[in-house]
């Protein structure tokens, strides 16, 4: 499990380190230091360089909101599933690999995978396709047994209880496997 607050930790004083001794060596080797010679003297605004890029950013987020609400309620099944298997292999790999060596990979993935997928795309979009073709089946057939243990009645709990027919599941089922 990663420590977030030992993980900023270290980040400081790694940052911490490395400024000190670059002012050090270089005020030993140059006779004056990197920051007193570079350094401006003066604060910039931060707040008037920062404002109009925080306000693009801010104008990002309803597009992003309605990705992941789509993402997480399940729009596209199939997309869901794959983001869903991402995040199970990562949990794993988290577990049992530190956090430096998983920023490594991440950044040798980030440049290595675009090209692996591109390569291999027709290959992988037929393995995907086949392994959601063949859950699909097994999943109609679990709905359409009836369920004789429960026994729920619009009578018995009102038009309040939130209960989709095994009917209407499948004609979703249908409905969004076709557009896959």
């Amino acid at each position: 499990m990663i420590n977030p607050v030992t993980f900023f930790l270290k980040i400081g004083y790694t940052v911490l380190f490395i400024t000190s001794l670059l002012e050090f060596i270089t005020s030993l080797t140059l006779g004056k230091g990197i920051r007193t010679q570079m350094a401006p003297q003066v604060c910039p605004d931060m707040v008037r360089y920062i404002e109009p890029r925080v306000n693009s950013i801010l104008d990002t987020i309803p597009p992003l909101q309605q990705g992941l609400r789509r993402l997480v309620f399940a729009h596209e099944p199939k997309r869901t599933i794959e983001y869903g298997v991402l995040f199970f292999i990562m949990h794993k790999v988290g577990k049992f690999v530190s956090l430096w060596a998983m920023c490594f990979m991440g950044v040798f993935f980030l440049f290595t995978v675009p090209f692996i997928l591109k390569i291999f795309e027709k290959d992988i979009d037929v393995a995907v396709n086949h392994g959601w073709n063949l859950q699909r089946e097994p999943l109609k057939n679990l709905l359409m047994k009836p369920v004789r243990s429960l026994k729920f009645t619009w009578r018995n709990w009102g038009p309040h209880f939130p209960i989709l027919s095994v009917k209407t599941i499948i004609l979703i089922l249908d409905q969004r496997g076709s557009s896959l």
